[in-house]
């Protein structure tokens, strides 16, 4: 099978020496971020004026350019989004990656020919969420990482282009999904500011013997590293519309090689040629960055195949082992070429040191390498044990190799000239798409050697500064004469032309953003989640609380008339049920009355989305402060002259991290599958591990109840709470909100 629109290979770039190492690489698109709502904050992103230059770098070479905003936005945010957005639609950007689901709606309405690529971090994993995307006019979803290959041609055989993601870092969390590193290091990753809690260091508790288990490595919640070159013609196959290279913090030499690379089995692919994946190749990559490489999610990978305790940082490769130490040298037995100034790391147990191979002793001369087998040494006086392995992290030759690489990313263009006597000498250049003529002076008829066809070709094919290569050249001579300067001006002034068409900006028109009817809604002050019959019960004895519940316990659901079901916000198979219920993730909306926290709502044009969808009460984001709430509460009064039915999270063990797989597993240690297990920092906080048929969560073990502006709806999440805790927690709200009435 081969598909008529060939598949997109997107690169990232966090500067702009990244940027033209894409390009270099054969990128059709690169995706970039601004100083602000970018997920990676702490990249360094383009400002104003480094984003228009590389808007027209990029067209130039025929390369599409998507930006970033991709956070969860504020009250005070939204409207400088889409004030941003103002400048990125004049300036000729060809897509935005978005997540917030007010901002798509508004950007769908205000501009309404650009395209929008919603974000991974908006967890559209299913089909249902992304049929609520086409229904918005989206371009294109960013499929969540955890995703097969059969759920991904599923959803790529819908009215929309998909997105995959195929090399590089995984979130072990859905995207979109984590509070981790919000709630315990306030560094939200929903806000671009991820602490990486998953490279952190864990210990696992046994919580029914009452022990640490021994695990092998500490990185508990550590994957590994997105490879999916061999997957290349599946994932063609199976519909999805652009691969995406993960990496804006990495260096330019990792993203024009691992660009080159994919570019290569792409090209591979479409020209029916063989395209091996070779130890050659997979060494390269590691050496740019590995954590070890997985399959992932798109082949069901789990345990050891999706997870490295050992290591959360860069590996390299193995490339010796320590057989001596004596007189200030360490002895290294290769495995693999060396070469003076590559890095070495060398791992001694618990320990390990790096090196740079300066100085490379091969039986006591200086040598500028040595290769597999050879016994080599360097200056060392730090006691390292004999069997330690040396890891090799850079490579001087693979650098070299990088920066020699050619740029394959050329605009082919045909070239057409007439050169006859008594006319000017004409020449038009194309692109296919833009066509430029020049005229140089009248043409003489030649008294000797006329120029002939080749002369003209040698002068007029002299593009290797620009970003052009002739595909065609033909032209139209009658003995003509003209002199070489003037074959080489016209040429130079058609090339400054078509650069400026190719660079112009298009004509686009904008629109207004136009607010909802909506209608106003009266809900119980309260909204308490519970899990099961006794703490309802518990609730319920309170006899003057009006409250509404919500619960994802199907059978309570059923059983008790006045209860709101919660579905799943991991939903691949879109199950959804016919009784009432709340919207946990972008598949439910229009199916549900109650908007579940972990769909991120921080800002009033998201309330009035979701309102414009039959949503009647919305619990806001966690994350969200009480002036940022307060802030969003009267701009919507401001907007719609009414009160929203909003809740605050007030008291809960929250759920701070939604895995697809287990981190427990039989080859992390002494694991009995039976037992309960909790995830200890090192400072001593715990985190429960509770999976289910879908998922597994890690969930808050410590809470306390919060005082919320009156101005908001109380929402209560009770978890494993007895009755008399539920009855503590209740009856302490009451009071602390009959205080606050006084």
């Amino acid at each position: 099978m081969r598909l008529k629109k060939k598949i997109e290979l997107l690169a990232p770039a966090g500067d702009m020496e990244s940027l033209r190492a894409a390009i270099k690489g054969g990128a059709d698109a690169i995706y970039i971020g601004g100083k602000s709502f970018g997920a990676r904050a702490l990249a360094k992103n383009f400002d104003h004026e480094e984003m228009t230059e590389a808007i027209k770098i990029a067209h130039l070479h025929g390369v599409k350019i998507y930006v970033t905003i991709n956070t969860m936005l504020y009250e005070t945010e939204i409207n400088n989004a889409i004030k941003e957005i103002d400048f990125l639609y004049a300036n000729g950007v060809d897509g935005l990656i978005v997540s917030d689901l007010g901002l798509i709606d508004a950007i769908r309405q205000v501009y309404p020919d650009i395209e929008i690529h919603v974000s991974t971090q908006a967890h559209i994993h299913n089909v249902a969420s992304a049929k609520i995307m086409i229904e918005q006019k989206a371009s294109r979803i960013v499929l969540a990482r955890e995703l097969d290959m059969d759920r991904i041609k599923e959803i790529s055989a819908l009215d929309i282009e998909t997105e995959v993601f195929v090399h590089g870092a995984i979130c072990i969390s859905y995207s979109g999904q984590c509070l981790m590193g919000s709630i315990m290091h306030q560094r939200s990753g929903n806000r671009g500011i991820c602490s990486q809690c998953c490279r952190m260091r864990y210990h696992l508790y046994d919580e029914d013997t009452k022990r640490f288990v021994d695990t092998k490595g500490d990185y508990l919640l550590s994957p590994k590293d997105l490879f999916l070159l061999k997957e290349i013609p599946d994932i063609i196959e199976a519909g999805v519309s652009s691969v995406k290279i993960e990496g804006r913090m990495k260096r330019a030499e990792y993203v024009a090689l691992v660009t080159r690379v994919y570019r290569t089995a792409i090209d591979a692919y479409y020209q029916n040629k063989e395209f091996t994946v070779t130890e050659e190749i997979i060494e390269e990559l590691k050496l740019l960055f590995n954590r070890d490489f997985t399959s992932g999610h798109f082949a069901n990978s789990k345990g050891p195949e999706l997870m490295n305790p050992i290591r959360p940082n860069h590996i390299g490769i193995k490339a010796g082992e320590v057989i001596d130490q004596k007189r200030g040298r360490i002895y290294i037995r290769l495995f693999k070429n060396i070469t003076q100034g590559d890095g070495l790391r060398i791992i001694d147990k618990d320990k390990e040191y790096g090196l740079v191979a300066n100085k490379i002793y091969k039986r006591d001369l200086l040598v500028n390498g040595a290769g597999a087998n050879e016994i080599v040494s360097f200056d060392y006086r730090d006691k390292i044990d004999k069997g330690a392995i040396v890891y090799k992290t850079t490579s001087v030759t693979l650098t070299k190799k990088i920066e020699a690489m050619t740029d394959i990313r050329k605009v082919p263009v045909i070239i057409n000239y007439t050169a006859e006597p008594g006319t000017p000498f004409t020449l038009l250049l194309s692109d296919g798409t833009n066509t430029v003529k020049t005229e140089g002076p009248i043409v003489e008829r030649a008294v000797k050697r006329p120029l002939s066809k080749e002369d003209f070709t040698k002068q007029l094919t002299k593009l290797n500064d620009t970003v052009y290569t002739v595909s065609v050249i033909d032209g139209k001579i009658e003995e003509p004469f003209i002199t070489v300067s003037a074959i080489n001006e016209a040429r130079r002034s058609a090339v400054e032309r078509l650069n400026e068409l190719r660079i112009q900006n298009k004509v686009r028109s904008s629109g207004f953003y136009k607010p909802y009817k909506l209608t106003e809604f009266t809900l119980p002050h309260y909204l308490f989640e519970i899990n099961n019959f006794d703490q309802y019960q518990t609730i319920k004895n309170f006899k003057k609380l009006d409250a509404l519940y919500i619960t994802s316990n199907l059978s309570l659901a059923k059983e008790i008339d006045e209860m709101i079901f919660l579905p799943s916000n991991i939903n691949e198979n879109s199950q959804y049920y016919n009784i009432r219920q709340a919207v946990s993730e972008t598949g439910g909306i229009g199916k549900g009355e109650i908007a579940y926290m972990t769909l991120n709502v921080a800002n009033t044009k998201t309330v009035a989305y979701l309102m414009s969808k039959g949503i009647k009460g919305i619990i806001l984001s966690s994350e969200i402060s009480d002036d940022m709430a307060l802030r969003l509460y009267q701009q919507f009064i401001e907007d719609y002259g009414f009160k929203p039915q909003l809740y605050l999270y007030t008291y809960g063990k929250r759920d701070l991290m939604y895995l697809k797989r287990s981190p427990v597993y039989r080859e992390l240690g002494t694991i009995d599958t039976r037992h309960n297990y909790s995830l200890v920092d090192l400072k001593d906080n715990s985190f429960h591990i509770v999976s289910d048929a879908d998922k597994t969560r890690l969930i808050e073990t410590k809470t306390e109840l919060l005082q919320r502006p009156k101005a908001f709806g109380r929402f209560v999440r009770f978890y494993d709470e007895g009755k008399g805790k539920v009855n503590e927690i209740v009856y302490r709200m009451l009071q602390d909100d009959e205080s606050a009435q006084n």
